[in-house]
């Protein structure tokens, strides 16, 4: 059985680099599997879990932010503003960020369009930490 060789790169780090037999991703137009043999392409994601399977392994999952998914001859490379475990997160932190969101968009009248993009974006982002933290806690 052929692998894929997956590299997760965040702007702090390389969260994750292995060969792995398939992955789901988040991609902006729902889930996708990449496979080995798969097309080349790139593709924009969205804030979700990322399931992949080690060579010989169960699958595993991380959090995945906002980026870009490249594929190319069983190369994936994956480009995210941020990777996490379950471990690495922490609900209390997050549901702070989740209600400043909604309290800085009460004052609608006030905020730019961008600014109003940007924070809806970041909400959107929190909520899905805390569902996959839900998901996963152990």
């Amino acid at each position: 059985m052929s692998a894929l060789h997956f590299k997760i790169v965040t702007p702090d780090r390389v969260a994750l680099e292995a060969d792995v037999v398939d992955m789901i991703v988040p991609g902006a137009l729902g889930q996708m599997e990449v496979l080995d043999q798969h097309a080349a392409m790139i593709t924009s994601l969205s804030p979700g879990e990322l399931q992949y399977r080690l060579v010989g392994g169960e699958m595993q999952s991380l959090f995945v932010g906002q980026g870009f998914l490249e594929v190319e001859n069983n190369n994936v490379i994956l480009v995210t503003d941020v990777a996490l475990e379950a471990s690495d997160i922490d609900e209390h932190s997050v549901e702070d960020a989740v209600q400043a969101a909604v309290k800085a968009l009460k004052d609608v009248e006030r905020l730019s369009a961008e600014e109003r993009a940007r924070l809806d974006a970041d909400l959107a982002k929190q909520i899905a930490i805390l569902e996959y933290n839900r998901k996963h806690r152990r």
